[in-house]
This record gives structure tokens, C-alpha cells and sequence, in this order.
């Protein structure tokens, strides 16, 4: 999963809104130089924290693609005025009209893959990706994939992480960051949690490849403007939580062990 530039593409044709979600997401068929592609589009006015919420979903990605796992390609999406008036839904049309100009995108990966399905059992062929998973949601600090809301897409091979509006908050963190041993317990309602758990793996090598692929810095700079200036205080916490989870690999990697036993 090579590092892309992120595009920018414009929104053209409305599709429907996305079941299920709680940001109500949208799917649109948006265009570039490249042609036209079906993107699932979340609107600044939806999410909980504005472009604070779209910021950490733009890192998070950027981050699992440095650590080789799958994710949808981000794009950022243009919303205008005059794709605003062709919509047909009163209420995705007032949403659509809040949120013109840059909104958060990414490819449409169906029918390729599915959506992981509550009490879907692992396959054996996927465990090693499942623990990757794991790993990758406690160094962005995510609680959003558990059994009632995995979070994931699937097919036979692989898996593709999704959703990350929640990850990179640190409101369960800040207040113990000197108590290593604590650090992870968000993840026993991990979705993977009971599996890692049961193999007794030891995830300490994939932390540490994981924490050596960071480059944050290389992800916050191809955030829009606007958007770096708007999140500044939670960039700034993001460039200090992967400063300190470098400097103490050791100690991420014993959390992680501790939460395992």
C-alpha cells in the first residue's frame, strides 16, 4: 500500500445516503482528470467535531497505509453549488449545502469487498491481518471497532479498516499516560480481542514495525490548509501522542502485552 498524493475530485452525481452509519454518509460519483469513480463522502456538517472529526479520520488512514494495512483510497471531496441544486432529498440537500467546498472521501471498495458483519466468525487465513488490526487501533488510540460495529471490510484475503472519526481523540488517554500498564484496557471490546487473547500472541514485532513506518508529519502536510489551520489543537496533540508512542515503543509494546494476559 504505497504512499499516493491525495486528490481532490468533484462531487457530480448524488447516489443515495449510506445505511447504517451514523454520520449518515453519502455515496456520489465524483470526477477528475482520472475519470469518474463512486466515493463514500462524509460532510463536515455530520460529523460530531466538525473537521476536527475529519482531520483525525484523514490521519488515521495516511497512517494505515504507512503500516501496510488496506484502507480506501482518500480523496478529498468538492461539493458546489450547482451539484447542491441537483439533489433531490430535502435533507441531504440542506446537509450538502452546509458543507460545500472540501469534505472527506474515500473509494468505494464494493463489490471487491463486504461489510464485516457482527459475530462474523475469523477465518484462519486472516488472523495474522486481524492482529495487524489490533495493533494499528491502539497506536491511534481507536475504540470504534468492536463486535457491534466492526468497522471493516472483508473478502476472502484481506481486509480493509474504515471509520476512524473517533480514533486520535485521546480523551481516554490523556489522563494516564505514566501508567503504561493501563494504557490499552479500551481494547478488550476490541473486535479482535477475544482471538488475540486466546492465541496468546506476542504482537510486540508488529508494534514496533508498525511504530517505525510512522511519518506523521508526511499525512498532516497534505491536509487542505483550512482544514490544518481549523484542527490545530488536534494536530498538535496528534504530532505529540505518535512523539511519545516513538520515544516509548518499549512501553506500547509492554501495554499491549499486559491487556493480553
Amino acid at each position: 500500500m504505497g504512499r499516493m498524493p491525495v486528490r481532490t475530485v468533484t462531487a457530480m452525481i448524488y447516489i443515495k445516503q449510506m445505511s447504517g452509519g451514523r454520520t449518515k454518509p453519502l455515496l456520489l460519483a465524483c470526477g477528475d482528470s482520472q475519470g469518474s469513480q463512486e466515493f463514500i463522502v462524509k460532510l463536515t456538517s455530520r460529523v460530531d467535531m466538525g473537521l476536527k472529526s475529519l482531520v483525525a479520520e484523514f490521519v488515521a488512514a495516511g497512517i494505515a497505509r504507512q503500516a501496510g494495512l488496506m484502507t480506501p483510497e482518500t480523496v478529498l471531496v468538492e461539493v458546489l453549488p450547482d451539484f447542491v441544486g441537483t439533489v433531490t432529498i430535502p435533507e441531504d440537500r440542506v446537509e450538502l449545502q452546509k458543507s460545500q467546498g472540501l469534505n472527506f472521501g474515500s473509494l468505494n471498495l464494493t463489490p471487491g469487498y463486504t461489510t464485516w458483519l457482527r459475530n462474523q466468525a475469523l477465518p484462519s487465513e486472516l488472523r495474522t491481518l486481524a492482529l495487524q488490526v489490533f495493533v494499528f487501533d491502539a497506536l491511534i488510540e481507536n475504540p470504534d471497532r468492536r463486535p457491534e460495529k466492526p468497522n471493516l471490510l472483508g473478502k476472502a484475503d484481506d481486509l480493509a479498516v474504515i471509520d476512524h472519526e473517533l480514533a486520535l481523540g485521546f480523551d481516554m488517554a490523556l489522563s494516564r499516560k505514566d501508567d503504561p500498564s493501563k494504557w490499552y484496557d479500551f481494547l478488550k471490546d476490541h473486535i479482535f480481542f477475544s482471538d488475540a487473547r486466546k492465541r496468546k500472541t506476542d504482537v510486540r514485532q508488529i508494534a514496533m514495525d508498525f511504530i517505525g513506518s510512522i511519518d506523521v508529519e508526511s499525512v498532516i502536510a497534505e491536509l487542505p490548509t483550512g482544514w490544518s489551520l481549523a484542527a490545530k489543537d488536534r494536530l498538535d496533540k496528534i504530532r505529540d501522542h505518535f512523539k511519545m508512542v516513538q520515544g516509548r515503543a518499549t512501553d506500547v509494546c509492554d501495554g499491549l502485552m499486559r491487556v493480553l494476559e
